[in-house]
């Protein structure tokens, strides 16, 4: 708590408040200039109040605090990094990364150090299309489990093992972080890119193996999230997703529609990374001839 001190004194100053001013009716100005110094604890409650009278949003708060923390930014850059490498399938470098992590993070809890092994090995083994260790796979499904609330680092954990899971496991805990993470979703931005990006993957795993049922149902989740307002690719992703699932039940024509019209899209905001990308996955689930028939058809269609 008492970087958290530091953090509300220099929220006070920046806003030209007095201890006085702020304290009052609360607790008194000097045990409030006590906290600001680390030299005392405070209880959630006052801290909500206090943060109230100087016009604050808690989870303001937190970002600022967490922002002036190098030990907290050190940690969120690592799970970026892996995504990133995971994403860029830079086998090497994850390896070179996780050969180095447990010296580089010696503050970590032991707990927290294996489960960090074990999403690195979930990458490697996603990349190289082996069997993560089944005692890696238990380590991160107890965890997950049993974790009451799903924050930052939860998503990231399940985020980055989720494809060397099994598909039942996978799906269980897919639903425990909807419920257990949607209280802090709009916290961060990351926090919601996150579960899209675990339901995108988690949809594209039902599908592969003909859990279409438990497809349906984690789209209509994908749909609930696009509340949000800063998603716009998301709401084009859902829509790819929507037309893939239709298509695989049986309403062919219909998701090739809705298939065309959101990769159509995609093409006219000029990414052809990622709409190479989209059109390639989707070969999985067609014929040839009706995968080039959809390939052509966003071909003839005006870029941006």
């Amino acid at each position: 708590m008492s970087s958290m001190g530091a953090t509300f004194r220099q929220l006070r100053r920046g806003k030209h408040l007095s201890l006085t001013e702020v304290s009052d009716g609360i607790v008194t100005a000097s045990f409030l200039s006590k906290y600001e110094r680390g030299l005392t604890d405070i209880s959630f409650a006052t801290l909500t109040r206090l943060l109230e009278r100087i016009n604050v949003d808690i989870a303001e708060f937190v970002y600022f605090d967490q922002s002036a923390q190098s030990d907290h930014s050190t940690n969120e850059q690592y799970l970026h990094d892996v995504s990133r490498l995971y994403l860029a399938d830079n086998i090497g470098a994850l390896r070179q990364l996780k050969s180095t992590f447990r010296k580089d993070h010696e503050q970590l809890l032991p707990l927290f150090l294996d489960l960090n092994d074990a999403m690195l090995d979930a990458c490697i083994a996603s990349l190289t299309q082996t069997t993560l260790a089944s005692s890696s796979q238990e380590l991160i499904i107890n965890y997950l489990s049993s974790a009451e609330h799903w924050g930052f680092y939860e998503l990231y954990l399940f985020g980055n093992s989720l494809m060397c899971l099994p598909v039942d496991q996978a799906i269980t805990l897919a639903d425990l972080m909807y419920k257990r993470g949607l209280a802090y979703v709009n916290l961060q931005t990351d926090n919601v890119s996150a579960q899209f990006r675990i339901l995108n993957n988690l949809i594209c795993a039902c599908a592969e193996h003909n859990r279409l049922e438990a497809a349906q149902h984690f789209l209509a989740l994908f749909k609930h999230l696009l509340i949000h307002p800063r998603q716009f690719y998301e709401t084009v992703k859902y829509q790819i997703l929507v037309g893939m699932i239709m298509y695989l039940t049986g309403k062919q024509d219909a998701g090739l529609n809705r298939l065309q019209a959101a990769l159509i899209i995609v093409k006219q905001v000029g990414t052809p990374a990622l709409l190479a990308h989209e059109i390639n996955y989707l070969q999985r689930f067609m014929p040839s001839d009706v995968w080039q028939q959809l390939h052509e058809a966003v071909d003839r269609a005006p870029s941006a």
